[in-house]
């Protein structure tokens, strides 16, 4: 009579097993979940590039409630304000074909900075209109500022960090440490944008200038000098003496094509 040994089936031989590590498996899927999240972000980043186009500066004053909390939480400046208003209203006035109502607004801060809020609100921190010399300076950085409006650059920041908020709220929850993390950290003061859009920007502040009658010298003189570049302006832009450099080859071009 022949002895019966029972046996467990090799994985091999076994449908219901896996010949791979539980662990392995696990990689892969998070793997896999990991890439499908960036091609989601990436898609609807470009998704919110699209639709700010199309969003026209009626619909995107009613945004200003935005900038209300941090205008009211933060120490005004108003005696410093009639000069920022003054020479936002003059480089406005030479736009054709944009619809823009902007408000300066000076807040007490040692940030040398400036930010263009949805909605139509400038923010100029106290800290840079210290740093400036002259309106043709000033002129520059506000020029600046109306070409991140002009671009909607400030609308495509907002929307994609709205975009990264809401996945991180899905993906961990509401009430996550992680998702609180990502909301405490966002604020639309310290909106960032890609070095090509900052590059952009300073390109149509210069236009800007040349056609309102300004000196072209304020951006050159205002990158070139020692404490702005000590003290980090707006340290994701690209850095100053690029800029300077970008200034000063456009001054160059201008001039020949008067002579």
């Amino acid at each position: 009579m022949i002895k019966y040994t029972p046996r467990l089936p090799e994985p091999e031989d076994n449908v219901n097993v896996s010949r791979v590590h539980p662990l392995q498996e696990l990689a892969k899927l998070a793997g896999g979940g990991l890439i499908l999240l960036v091609l989601l972000y990436v898609l609807l980043g470009f998704a919110v590039d699209l639709a700010v186009m199309w969003v026209p500066p009626s619909m995107e004053r009613n945004l200003t409630f935005l900038c209300d909390a941090y205008l009211k939480k933060e120490p005004a400046v108003p005696e410093k304000t009639e000069r920022v208003q003054g020479l936002l209203n003059r480089l406005t006035a030479r736009l054709e074909g944009y619809d823009l109502e902007l408000r300066g607004h000076v807040v007490r801060s040692y940030s040398v900075n400036a930010v263009a809020c949805p909605g139509g609100d400038v923010i100029v921190m106290s800290g840079l209109l210290d740093e400036v010399e002259t309106d043709e300076e000033l002129a520059f950085v506000l020029g600046h500022e109306i070409g991140h409006f002009v671009h909607r650059d400030h609308l495509r920041s907002m929307g994609r960090s709205l975009v990264f908020m809401v996945m991180a709220t899905l993906l961990f929850g509401e009430d996550s440490d992680i998702s609180q993390m990502v909301r405490g950290s966002y604020s639309l003061t310290s909106v960032h944008y890609n070095q090509q859009q900052e590059l952009e920007a300073d390109q149509f502040a210069m236009e800007l200038l040349d056609g309102s009658g300004i000196g072209l010298d304020g951006g050159l003189a205002f990158f070139s000098r020692k404490s702005v570049a000590d003290g980090g302006f707006l340290q994701t832009h690209p850095p100053n003496r690029e800029r300077a450099e970008r200034i000063r080859r456009f001054i160059r071009s201008h001039s020949a094509g008067r002579t």
